[in-house]
């Protein structure tokens, strides 16, 4: 496991000590250690969903799409068409 070392002012870490023990956590080290693992792990889902849908796009044998002019005025119509549609 790897380790961090933070040096927080005395203001800073009565504020996470506070939040560590409104959370229920014994220590600020535990606390910041499990958002820490939070966060990254997110990240990493968020990556994954990204990759898979990516891998997806280019293992498809459909033609690409041209972003061009004319596909921005198409898919503009569409959702315009969809908010008078619905009324909003």
């Amino acid at each position: 496991m790897g380790r961090l070392i933070l040096e927080l002012d005395e203001v800073v870490q009565q504020r996470w000590s506070a939040l560590a023990k409104r959370a229920g956590h014994e220590s600020v080290e535990v606390f910041l250690a499990e958002k820490l693992s939070s966060e990254v792990s997110e990240d990493f889902e968020q990556n994954a969903e990204l990759e898979a849908l990516l891998l997806e796009r280019i293992n498809d044998p459909r033609p690409s799409i041209a972003y061009t002019p004319d596909l921005i005025r198409d898919i503009a119509r569409k959702v315009l068409g969809e908010v008078d549609a619905k009324g909003t």
